[in-house]
């Protein structure tokens, strides 16, 4: 199917909690490979054949797994210094309604990016790594991290702060 931007080639599956419209993207574009984390690929497939774990996205885009989430959560370092994230650090912005008030009140939203604890517990099993990798992947991109909802303004301080709070003894299982 022809898109204003170009074809579709990749439909990309950043955890097992974002499988549900996998499907639907697929029968979209049907030419388009389902990339997935390794470690969430059994899930992944039960609603969607998966084609790969690793791809190739050219020079500017590198398609990664987060450090630290058992290969379970992937990510985009695109050049340039923009780290596209699934769930680990959120950024979006106060919500209204029944349902944004539980989103607010669990932390999901706010005014600056951030580890949001629900989401480390279930995501991370190590937390010092995921620390590691996000801290060095913004050093070296020299510019902020965004995620949905995010503001293209710079959110520094709180970026350091959503990496150190990945930091501290891991509950739960491995």
């Amino acid at each position: 199917m022809g898109e204003p931007w170009g074809q579709i080639a990749f439909v990309i599956v950043p955890n097992d909690h974002h499988r549900l419209d996998a499907a639907a993207y697929k029968a979209r574009y049907p030419e388009a490979r389902v990339i997935c984390p390794a470690g969430a690929r059994a899930k992944i497939e039960q609603k969607v054949k998966v084609d790969a774990t690793e791809a190739d996205l050219g020079d500017t885009v590198r398609y990664r797994m987060l450090g630290g989430t058992r290969d379970c959560e992937g990510w985009l370092e695109i050049q340039g210094g923009t780290l596209v994230l699934g769930d680990l650090i959120m950024n979006l912005r106060p919500m209204r309604g029944f349902g944004g008030w539980i989103m607010n009140c669990m932390g999901f939203s706010g005014d600056s990016p951030k580890v949001v604890p629900a989401t480390k517990k279930v995501l991370v099993a190590d937390r010092e790594a995921a620390r590691k990798q996000i801290e060095g992947a913004r050093r070296d991109a020299g510019a902020a991290a965004r995620d949905r909802g995010a503001r293209p303004s710079d959110h520094r301080r709180a970026r350091r702060q959503a990496a150190r709070r990945c930091s501290g003894p891991v509950k739960g299982p491995p």
